[in-house]
């Protein structure tokens, strides 16, 4: 199925305007005794015009949009541990594309619910096995699934910041979550990825760096060792610019909004652009790639070709701004030390956790508070209905008392036993 007639363009393609007025609802609070997955955010812009306003109870409990979108982030990083090429455990591991979808559904979850109703690291062990029946890989096995979070947890009691959010779930929260993750979704789980794009973008682009001269291929960060065998120098080429463009397009997917905003082909030329080019200013497409454009499509207008790198470059540009990617650690030349963005990305989540985990308690302490008030009134039986408690008499050293022994069952009212013949007689009466 291609991407135009998929259920992920009719129904989770939005703009910037709707995506942001989506988080603004899925950052209320649902009340206690009313919470249940929300899907308003899919085909939301065939529903705009309708009421999907929260109660005053339940706007007095939200979050800010942003601080529900960088704790989504954080989750979704953390889905790498449970399933794709990096999983901690052989079972677990799968392809790109398993990763990848597993990421979108649990991104396309958050854009109609809060993080405080559905724990995110629930969700997420959801989205791993849903995803894995999504795109038709092996069997995944649930307990697995469980232990690793378990293994996860373990290691991150050291780390006082994030282990309430790192927690263990249990194999019967995974089945609930992926129940309520479908329901969240409005069962429209087909997912679309720019990695078959990039693969062929990228052989595309190695077949014309192959032919260029070695000081300028140099200048775009490749060493010329197989300058003697082109078809080795080419597979290197390969090789190097595909990994550093998927690597961009996963984090893109990560941190950004383009895979709600624009097609994945359009994503996949700017991942193939941004580690292709050195950008120190990232607002214009490369002109490598503006040539590549220019020779690939000769039979396109000046204005196409115009108005799909002026696309493109705000696809680069959205990427770059992102605020848990460094474009510089995608570039030709990788800069090792960590930028002060990326600190700064690091406080904030330390910022959101702490936010979190006092909303997360303070909504304990209500239901808790509710719970005790609406409790069922139990009556205290009366004196004659309680068990009489039996005392061993004293003396005879417990020879005739050394077993339990069970008192009488004591009602306050006997009813008469009457012989057949007394009811025979009470019946000529009637």
């Amino acid at each position: 199925m291609d991407f135009e007639s998929s259920s992920q363009a009719r129904f989770w393609m939005l703009n910037e305007l709707t995506l942001s007025e989506c988080r603004a609802k899925a950052a209320v609070v649902q009340p206690s005794t009313k919470k249940r997955a929300r899907s308003f955010a899919c085909g939301y812009r065939d529903r705009i015009n309708e009421n999907m306003g929260c109660s005053l109870e339940a706007k007095s409990r939200r979050m800010m949009p942003l601080d529900q979108e960088t704790l989504v982030h954080f989750h979704a990083h953390q889905i790498q541990r449970l399933i794709g090429p990096n999983a901690i455990f052989p079972e677990l591991q799968r392809s790109s594309s398993v990763l990848s979808t597993a990421i979108m559904l649990f991104r396309r979850f958050y854009l109609s619910n809060s993080i405080v109703d559905f724990h995110p690291r629930a969700m997420a062990a959801a989205s791993a096995l849903l995803a894995v029946k999504v795109d038709c890989e092996p069997f995944l096995e649930i307990d697995v699934l469980s232990h690793a979070t378990s293994v996860i947890s373990i290691k991150a009691r050291s780390a006082r910041v994030c282990r309430d959010e790192l927690k263990w779930v249990s194999v019967q929260e995974i089945e609930h979550a992926e129940m309520d993750l479908m329901k969240g979704l409005e069962y429209r789980l087909r997912c679309h990825h720019p990695y078959g794009a990039i693969k062929r973008l990228s052989e595309e682009m190695a077949e014309i760096l192959r032919d260029t001269r070695p000081q300028e291929t140099e200048r775009y960060g490749y060493r010329s060792s197989w300058s003697n065998s082109s078809e080795l120098y080419k597979e290197e080429l390969l090789e190097t610019l595909c990994d550093r463009a998927i690597a961009v397009a996963q984090s893109a997917l990560v941190y950004s909004d383009v895979s709600f905003l624009y097609a994945p082909g359009k994503i996949a030329f700017a991942a193939v652009a941004i580690a292709l080019e050195d950008f120190d200013h990232y607002s214009q497409l490369g002109p490598r790639m503006t040539e590549y454009l220019r020779m690939r499509f000769p039979h396109k207008k000046t204005t196409e070709l115009s108005d799909f790198g002026s696309e493109v470059s705000r696809i680069i540009g959205a990427i770059s701004s992102a605020p848990g990617i460094d474009i510089k650690h995608f570039s030709i030349r990788p800069n090792s030390r960590h930028s002060m963005a990326m600190q700064m990305h690091a406080m904030e989540l330390r910022r959101v956790f702490s936010l979190v985990a006092r909303l997360r308690e303070c909504i304990k302490r209500d239901e808790a508070k509710q719970k005790r008030h609406f409790a069922p009134c139990t009556v205290e039986p009366s004196p004659k209905r309680r068990r009489l408690s039996f005392c061993v008499p004293s003396g005879n050293e417990g020879k005739f008392y050394a077993d339990p022994i069970e008192p009488a069952r004591v009602t306050p009212v006997q009813t008469p036993a009457y012989s057949e013949e007394r009811m025979l007689y009470y019946s000529t009466f009637v």
